[in-house]
């Protein structure tokens, strides 16, 4: 799947975040003051985590156009070279893994 083709989920799940985590009219009593300031904080990170979200995806996406560009344009020698700078770092968090540069 293309990078880019993810931007309309993030775009459908702003959409439903606006739109669904939110309590209106229930009027001014206690309970519901809490809960809706409760939701308010709920919606505003889930806001800037979509908005970051796509933020990464979309460099994420500029950066692997311009290693698809510059690997078309090397020779096969110095792509491997290059693919020897990078070593594999599992991580623990997601139990998804990472290269960085040695």
């Amino acid at each position: 799947m293309k990078l880019d083709g993810l931007r309309p989920s993030i775009t459908a799940a702003e959409s439903y975040v606006a739109q669904h985590i939110k309590l209106d009219g229930l009027g001014d009593s206690g309970l519901f003051i809490t809960a809706i300031g409760v939701l308010d904080g709920i919606r505003t990170a889930l806001e800037s985590e979509l908005a970051h979200l796509g933020t990464v995806l979309e460099s994420s996406a500029q950066e692997v156009r311009a290693t698809a560009a510059s690997y078309r344009t090397t020779d096969d020698a110095t792509a491997a070279t290059m693919d020897r700078l990078y070593h594999y770092v599992p991580t623990s968090q997601y139990g998804n893994a990472r290269q960085e540069p040695r």
